[in-house]
């Protein structure tokens, strides 16, 4: 049986995109959000999510976004594994990269701020295609 990898997430970012690029050049950015989970009428649960932007989508986060600033984010899990240096123990974490970012208007007013990032049209090239050494 083939499996579904997908998330799906709507949130603000907690603080300002971090960009790097591998050895090889390729840009990453590292962005971080919040989403809130309504539980019931007075109680909303929120969780901090990292998550790993690639090429050139990587590069509009780095440049448009801010603290602050909603997105919606469409992603995959990933598995991270290693070997400690100092135990030799095996260890592994998932995270999430994703697969394409929209950049979303400011709560409240239906519309961007001024400052606030365009809209892309959808057509992201991510520079991500699954078979990259991500890690």
């Amino acid at each position: 049986m083939s499996g579904f990898n997908r998330v799906l997430l709507i949130g603000n970012l907690t603080r300002d995109p971090e960009l790097r690029y591998t050895a090889e050049g390729k840009p990453v950015c590292d962005i971080r959000i919040a989403v809130e989970e309504p539980v019931s009428k007075d109680k909303t649960i929120t969780t901090y999510v990292s998550i790993e932007t690639w090429g050139k989508s990587a590069e509009n986060c780095a440049q448009y976004l801010k603290k602050g600033f909603g997105v919606h984010v469409e992603a995959v899990l990933r598995t991270n594994e290693w070997t400690d240096k100092e135990s030799g123990k095996k260890l592994s974490r998932i995270k999430l990269v994703a697969k394409s970012v929209l950049f979303l208007p400011n709560r409240g007013s239906g519309k961007p701020k001024e400052d606030h990032p365009p809209v892309p049209d959808g057509n992201s090239d991510d520079g991500f295609d699954g078979n990259d050494d991500i890690f």
